[in-house]
């Protein structure tokens, strides 16, 4: 059934584009129809939006910002900015506006930011929000701006964000809040697994490189050293990184491959968790993680199906 009013009593279109651009894209369409439900003038409308519209991008906002994922983007730039203005209370105002533009674009953006592009514009929302309170300290209190070597600091602290953002899209939201509190679906698994094979490949990418790198820089020490000792320890050291890169590389999951059944697709889910514990534990990460506990428990299946007790769900590793 149409929820949408008669056009007698529709609010001005204009007033309606305003409503509509303020509210988070994930619940505007339910917003606005209980807004012109309750449409009697257009201010009636104003105040009601007005007095709705501020709960819902904070409900929002708890929605798509994780706690760690706050305190980590708060401290790298508390302590850019503060070691570099040399006074803390100043850092507190444009701490404040970097944050709020960085929750404010989580809780307004349609997805998750997996892209370089779709990252560096979180960026420019942050950079907004810093820029935009120092605009409003220059106006009340012009002897609290930040210097502008703060500003210099400040591009290394965004520049840290921007590599955690990218490789770590819990920072800037909660791609898996919906399985976490609802009954997952197949295709709440599959956009899971697309994002968590996108986050693994880029991983190994890095992990890998940064191997070769690692063993391209020792060569220097092992040709350059006094004796044979030292040659003989960075030598292992290379080798130790090329093994690290091998590692990684052979031991990535293949893509899922589409038209499987949420069975078989949780299966392969699974057997990419379990390869990618053993990726760590074979290049010395440590990392006791157990693949039966890193997905929701609505997804977990018996552990005679477990792809690695060799179940009918997958197979030995």
């Amino acid at each position: 059934m149409d929820r949408r009013p008669t056009l007698e009593t529709r609010p001005p279109v204009l007033i309606d584009a305003v409503a509509r651009a303020l509210i988070p894209p994930a619940c505007r369409e339910h917003v606005i129809g209980d807004l012109w439900e309750r449409y009697r003038s257009p201010w009636q409308f104003v105040l009601d939006a007005a007095g709705t519209i501020p709960f819902v991008v904070a409900s929002q906002i708890r929605r798509t910002s994780t706690l760690a994922g706050v305190v980590i983007h708060a401290f790298v730039l508390f302590v850019s900015l503060g070691t570099s203005s040399k006074r803390p209370v100043v850092a507190v105002a444009a701490l404040g506006g970097a944050m709020l533009g960085f929750v404010l674009r989580d809780a307004y953006k349609r997805g998750i930011s997996v892209s370089v592009r779709q990252v560096a514009v979180d960026l420019v929302f942050g950079a907004g929000g810093l820029i935009a309170s120092q605009a409003i300290v220059a106006l009340a209190l012009p002897r609290q701006l930040l210097p502008l070597s703060a500003y210099a600091v400040c591009l290394v602290a965004f520049g840290l964000i921007f590599l955690l953002r990218l490789q770590n899209p819990n920072l800037g939201g909660i791609p898996r809040q919906a399985m976490t509190h609802v009954p997952a679906t197949f295709e709440a698994l599959v956009t899971e697994v697309r994002l968590f094979e996108r986050m693994s490949r880029r991983g190994v990418r890095i992990e890998a490189y940064t191997g070769v790198a690692i063993a391209a820089f020792f060569i220097i020490p092992v040709v350059s050293s006094p004796n044979w000792a030292l040659r003989i320890g960075w030598a292992l050291g290379a080798a130790y990184a090329l093994y690290v890169a091998v590692v990684v590389t052979k031991l990535q999951s293949p893509p899922m491959p589409d038209g499987l059944e949420l069975g078989a697709a949780l299966a392969h889910y699974l057997d990419a968790l379990e390869r990618r514990r053993i990726r760590s534990r074979r290049s010395g990460g440590g990392i006791s993680c157990q693949s039966c506990q890193a997905c929701p428990s609505s997804w977990r299946v018996p552990r005679s199906r477990h792809p690695r007790r060799g179940g009918r769900y997958g197979r030995r590793l």
